[in-house]
């Protein structure tokens, strides 16, 4: 056999010549099962197989990943990376899910989600729906972390193509000249300009009336 080396044999109590095995773990995760890849060791002296010791292979996390694939569930790594875009750390982020901290924590670490948790996570990734959060638990977070996250949340949040169309239509058709600073229209600064107004804690609610120009002012 190729791949051979030394090593204690839990059987012989003593160092001895083994070698690789191929193999499957078969393991059961929420009634589905997978059959995971292993690879064990066979001992050249009593031929009697076992784990290999320094293998720092985990068959369950392995099955728990191919049924967050299978079900079209979040990844731990996912998790993490969403967190630290927006800058949360593990318990900002799981107070304005409005979940205890360790759950958070373990999700993070490899621990499979429930679905009922998983729909939330994927849901708390659109932005629209993290500033919601913010918004409807105002005291998870401090002042200066909210309009911090408020901020890094709207760098994130792209308008939809028909906001763009339709804001291009009234205010994009026009030659930049020396009353428009000889600029055309920056439509992420006019859609950031708009969430300000709506989300801003120091803006009043306002109504802004917008007449629709007239022919002749089109021209």
């Amino acid at each position: 056999m190729s791949g051979a080396k030394m090593q204690i044999c839990p059987y012989c109590e003593d160092e001895r010549k083994v070698f690789p095995v191929p193999s499957c773990d078969e393991i059961c995760v929420r009634g589905e099962n997978f059959s995971i890849p292993v690879t064990l060791l066979k001992c050249g002296e009593c031929e009697n197989v076992f784990d290999d010791p320094t293998s720092d292979s985990d068959s369950l996390a392995i099955a728990y990943r191919e049924y967050r694939n299978r079900h079209g569930m979040i990844q731990p790594e996912e998790i993490r990376r969403f967190r630290k875009a927006f800058g949360l750390t593990q318990r900002e982020l799981s107070k304005l899910l409005g979940w205890g901290e360790i759950t958070l924590t373990r999700y993070e670490n490899g621990a499979l989600q429930d679905e009922a948790h998983d729909k939330t996570l994927r849901l708390s990734m659109e932005p629209q729906n993290l500033l919601r959060l913010v918004h409807e638990n105002g005291n998870a977070l401090s002042k200066e972390k909210r309009q911090t996250l408020i901020h890094n949340i709207r760098s994130h949040e792209k308008p939809s193509n028909a906001l763009r169309q339709i804001c291009e239509t009234y205010y994009g058709s026009y030659d930049a000249n020396i009353f428009s600073g000889f600029m055309n229209l920056n439509f992420e600064k006019f859609f950031s300009t708009i969430l300000l107004l709506c989300f801003c804690d120091e803006v009043y609610k306002t109504c802004l009336l917008y007449t629709s120009p007239s022919p002749r002012d089109r021209t």
